[in-house]
């Protein structure tokens, strides 16, 4: 990771750029700088906006680097730190190799991390995978400051993780591969990570994730990742995240058009993978278990037909009205999976339905669940931290509409409320277990780049609400267990 933190200034490399933090008046400025940028403010060459960037060449030839200034508006939040030290990445010519920040004392030590954490994500990545972000130094260290500036570097990289996946194509990515990778990034940090191969999985009785599967020649694996143990008065919270590799539609297949995108369909299991890390690395006392169905959908000879009936891990019946509404069917069983585990909170994410987008634009994520307390922490540390939801409900009436006739459920249920109906298909596979469910779709990946976090490609969405979320459930004091667990 190219972040540093440090308390004196370094000298300014060759090709380099060294910038100050100011407020939206100037102040926090010294040296020559000063007084061009007071000038350039004054002719509303720099504005006073948080995120405004100012440079100024210095020097010739070899000797040449660039000085200037970052705007930060003085009662600056989390999100602005962010969005500044993003448009800062976002100014810079490409080719620079470092950067120096010397940061403004008006300002916190958590506010530098936030803005060098913007800085590390707020670009796209390079076409050919190369890293080509510049070493980020900045000045102002403190004990405290160290601190929030080491977990930002390690949120960051679990982004970045979370990226990489997300953005596989289904050639370099199949659900072997997937599970390959995820096991890795665990082992790596010293967690721990298996993958159930197709016997397993026929012999768990997982039919509805196996029927999803059938139509590839690449076989699926049901990835389990684990930090930490379970122990009496530490919560087993489970993460579960959709893993379709590639999904053409199967026999109900999609348009062409845009069809190359759905490389991006595995982008909840992608989350999960780079939660459940970034968990390890920060060494939450939680047992945090990450579940990932990992499959390809596509059409052939073998593969499932729209009328079709499949039985789910926990017995249910589902009958197969189209093949592209396969995400509902392998989290079915992941779900089933997840509540043998006995815990205290299911959370899933998984890029399920278009309608999310039709609801909610690009903005938020759809949420919808049973359980009220994380609901609500959800919803705060999204609006927080840069990544919003927004609850939709559940009901009697959406619920009826998944039922089936030949069989206990259909998985498409028309197309009204097809967001929440996607959600009320999932909800009989956790039972009683307290859950939410995060419906992705909208927010996954974006070609247009509007937001800081919104990167052309896999954003890693979901990956900071979830860690904050677990650090939250961290600090709580000793857990009892419901009853009956």
């Amino acid at each position: 990771m190219k972040l540093n933190w440090t308390k004196r200034a370094a000298g300014v490399m060759r090709g380099g750029a060294s910038l100050q933090v100011c407020d939206a008046d100037g102040r926090g400025l010294v040296g020559t700088v000063r007084t061009e940028v007071l000038a350039a403010m004054q002719l509303k060459l720099l504005g006073t906006k948080t995120g405004e960037v100012l440079l100024l060449p210095r020097g010739r030839g070899k000797a040449a680097y660039l000085e200037g200034v970052l705007v930060l508006v003085g009662k600056a939040t989390a999100n602005e730190a962010r969005l500044a030290g993003a448009m800062l990445r976002r100014a810079l010519p490409s080719g620079l190799k470092s950067v120096h920040l010397r940061w403004s004392k008006a300002h916190s030590a958590d506010l530098a991390a936030e803005c060098a954490l913007g800085f590390r994500l707020g670009a796209s990545p390079a076409a050919n995978g190369v890293d080509r972000c510049p070493t980020l130094t900045v000045e102002g260290a403190t004990p405290a400051g160290k601190a929030a500036f080491a977990r930002a570097t390690v949120l960051a990289e679990s982004v970045l993780l979370a990226r990489e996946l997300g953005n596989l194509p289904g050639n370099l990515c199949s659900p072997v591969e997937l599970a390959r990778r995820g096991i890795a990034a665990m082992r790596s940090v010293g967690g721990r990570g298996r993958a159930l191969d197709e016997r397993a999985l026929k012999k768990l009785g997982m039919g509805a994730l196996l029927g999803v599967a059938q139509g590839s020649s690449l076989p699926p694996r049901l990835l389990v990742l684990e930090h930490g143990k379970a122990v009496r008065g530490r919560p087993t919270v489970v993460l579960v995240g959709k893993g379709v590799t590639f999904d053409s539609g199967g026999i109900s297949i999609k348009p062409a058009d845009g069809m190359e995108k759905m490389r991006h369909d595995k982008c909840g299991a992608a989350a999960v993978i780079g939660a459940l890390q970034a968990a390890a690395r920060l060494r939450l006392p939680l047992h945090v278990v990450g579940i990932v169905p990992a499959v390809e959908n596509m059409p052939g000879g073998r593969a499932q037909r729209p009328g079709d009936v499949v039985r789910a891990m926990n017995g249910r019946t589902i009958e197969v009205i189209n093949t592209d509404a396969e995400g509902r069917l392998i989290l079915a069983d992941a779900l089933s999976y997840a509540v043998r585990m006995k815990p205290a909170h299911i959370v899933d994410l998984a890029t399920l339905t278009g309608a999310a987008t039709i609801a909610l634009g690009k903005a938020h994520a759809a949420m919808l669940g049973t359980d009220e307390e994380t609901i609500a922490r959800l919803a705060r540390l999204g609006a927080e931290w840069g990544e919003p939801v927004w609850r939709l409900p559940l009901g009697h009436f959406t619920a009826e509409l998944m039922q089936g006739k030949v069989s206990d459920l259909k998985n498409l249920g028309g197309r009204e409320a097809g967001t929440i109906t996607g959600a009320e298909f999932l909800k009989p596979f956790v039972g009683d277990v307290p859950w939410t469910h995060l419906d992705i779709a909208a927010v996954a990946w974006d070609d247009s780049c509007r937001a800081w976090n919104r990167p052309s490609g896999a954003s890693g969405f979901g990956v900071r609400l979830l860690v904050h979320w677990l650090e939250e459930l961290a600090a709580k004091p000793k857990v009892r267990r419901r009853k009956g667990r």
